[in-house]
């Protein structure tokens, strides 16, 4: 699909401006390890969303027509992603849309893992309490149906000044980070609280 040319400018269609960003499709691999870049597009500061709709669509109808399997769109969150997820009709509740070259099949949407842990811990540590679904607690036979980082800072405010603690790496930098730390997806997946509790 490429076209063999050196682009200066903004690829993006719909869009002016000074270069500033690359954005990168890319197909890869559930059951195998394997990814391939299929398209990339020049793009400024603002972009969009809605208009990688077309480009998704023509990438998945490619990728079908040579014989793969394309069942799901990967994304992080960030706001063109949501403006591109929104375009396709998909939100919390439609996390799915028609195969656009298989209309017996369904193409769904996820964000990618280490955004969304970060998007979780990001929202734990600035006070927000998560509300899980009753199905959900009667399931894992959970106490309760709210998440919040209040016992774990109760937890570090024990744990001050101890030597032995009972967990030996929380502590208010993992709870209280600053802007910087907030916005690394590594800082978020290394400090995961499931992990810092077992």
């Amino acid at each position: 699909m490429g076209t063999g040319k050196l682009f200066r400018g903004i690829t993006l269609p719909g869009h002016k401006g000074s270069v500033t960003h690359a954005l990168v499709f890319m197909l890869a691999g559930i059951t195998t390890r394997w990814k391939q870049v299929v398209a990339y597009h020049y793009s400024g500061n603002s972009t969009n969303g809605a208009v990688y709709k077309p480009i998704i669509i023509n990438i998945v109808q490619a990728a079908t027509s040579v014989g793969l399997h394309v069942v799901n769109v990967t994304t992080d969150m960030g706001s063109p992603n949501r403006a591109m997820w929104k375009s396709f009709g998909v939100n919390q509740n439609q996390t799915w849309v028609r195969h656009p070259a298989q209309s017996d099949m369904r193409l769904y949407f996820m964000p990618d893992v280490p955004h969304l842990v970060k998007n979780w811990k990001s929202a734990l540590v600035n006070g927000q309490t998560i509300t899980l679904p009753q199905d959900v607690v009667v399931k894992e036979k959970l106490t309760s149906n709210k998440v919040s980082i209040g016992p774990l800072q109760v937890l570090v405010g024990y744990q001050e000044g101890m030597t032995l603690k009972l967990v030996s790496k929380l502590s208010r930098n993992i709870l209280e980070p600053s802007h910087f730390e907030k916005m690394k997806v590594s800082s978020a997946m290394h400090h995961q609280i499931h992990q810092q509790i077992h």
